[in-house]
């Protein structure tokens, strides 16, 4: 559950649900939906504000909130932490229901089209309202982000 509408995200790209508190370390030259890195099993992990990621709305940027610890399909080895206002159990993932994403059935309403266009191709789809997440390929262009150098 975000600010401004739920998402789905696939159990299989998930290693665990940390509930808060939680101590992020702020890092500087960061995009600003990163707010810090955390200590994570004895490794130090990126931290993903999810919301601020896909919708680019400015939220607290407390470390309050639930972080789910996700797996980098192509980096196995490179946890990313996406940290949610909440999370809350949603119904069975059934292809069936899923319905094309916004922008392809031409319908842009504020239930399922909140996030920024540029963040269209991470989205597979829509079941009861909630956004389903192309997990790999978000995670694939956070990391891309954050190993750019910083902007002069």
């Amino acid at each position: 559950m975000l600010s401004r509408g739920r998402c789905q995200i696939p159990l299989a790209a998930l290693y665990e649900v940390v509930r808060p508190p939680h101590s992020l370390a702020l890092l500087p030259a960061i995009p600003r939906w990163m707010p810090g890195v955390v200590a994570w099993r004895g490794e130090t992990i990126a931290v993903i504000d999810l919301d601020m990621y896909l919708s680019g709305s400015a939220i607290d940027s407390s470390a309050e909130g639930t972080l789910l610890i996700a797996n980098h399909t192509n980096h196995a080895s490179l946890p990313i932490g996406l940290l949610v206002p909440a999370i809350e159990q949603t119904p069975l993932f059934q292809p069936a229901l899923v319905e094309s994403p916004p922008e392809e059935q031409g319908t842009l309403d504020e239930t399922t089209a909140w996030y920024l266009p540029s963040r269209a191709a991470f989205v597979k789809g829509v079941q009861a309202g909630a956004l389903i997440l192309d997990v790999p390929s978000l995670l694939a262009d956070v990391v891309q982000q954050i190993s750019l150098p910083p902007a002069s």
